[in-house]
């Protein structure tokens, strides 16, 4: 594996970024092709100045979908990790350039009220092959999208999240408390699948491209989902 990536795109472009510690021997690092493929769309799809979007990189790893983001203009960005070997590799990341990046130490599972107080924002997940069953489905994955569902948001709220996984990522819910899935999207590149769902407050006004969201039946509850903070290092 090289010892580095790159930054494909934007004022950075062609930096290197240095690769975090394995864990538990995996490394599990965001394909090139991936991250290409998820700013292109998401410069094409994306209506206001990107300056004028958050970004968060959830299992940020090596933190180039981060940085990506960053060199493209986003702001602020926000990356989430909790092991301690990739923590310390973001931080010191952020210190060697100067990268004006906030990282948390919180499970992605916890960020849904982080998410939910910016009125444009974009979140990419793309999280170990241990959180994927067999049959492709992720009950994390389907915990994180419930908080969002079943969160308030601060204020006006377009939420574009994304997820890379083994498979497509399909939602239980499409409708919850505070908010409601809008839209959805499928792409797959070259056997690399990720997943758009487009979240805003519940019955805001649907964008003309919207899709009809999955769950018909309103909201889910599910037990043992109430968010509590977990420790979180900011800075």
């Amino acid at each position: 594996m090289a010892d580095s990536l790159r930054i494909l795109r934007g004022s950075l472009r062609g930096r290197k970024v240095a690769v975090p510690p394995a864990v538990h021997g995996n490394s599990h690092l965001t394909l090139g092709l991936v991250k290409e493929a998820v700013f292109q769309i998401l410069e094409g799809r994306l209506e206001a100045d990107l300056s004028q979007w958050a970004f968060f990189d959830l299992c940020a790893g090596s933190g180039q979908m981060a940085i990506e983001a960053h060199s493209l203009g986003f702001a602020p960005v926000h990356l989430s990790e909790i092991d301690p070997g990739r923590l310390r590799h973001l931080f010191a990341e952020k210190q060697r350039w100067d990268y004006p990046l906030t990282i948390h130490k919180r499970d992605f599972r916890r960020m849904a009220p982080l998410l939910l107080e910016f009125p444009r924002v974009v979140a990419f997940l793309d999280p170990p092959y241990s959180f994927w069953e067999h049959d492709g489905a992720s009950p994390s994955v389907q915990r994180l999208v419930h908080n969002i569902l079943n969160g308030t948001p601060a204020g006006p709220c377009d939420l574009r999240f994304i997820v890379h996984g083994r498979a497509f990522f399909q939602p239980e819910a499409g409708v919850g408390e505070g908010m409601e899935i809008v839209h959805t999207e499928e792409r797959d590149y070259r056997g690399q699948r990720l997943t758009f769902l487009d979240f805003a407050p519940r019955g805001a006004a649907r964008r003309p491209d919207s899709t009809p969201s999955p769950g018909p039946n309103g909201p889910q509850s599910m037990p043992g989902a109430a968010d509590s903070d977990a420790p979180e290092i900011a800075s």
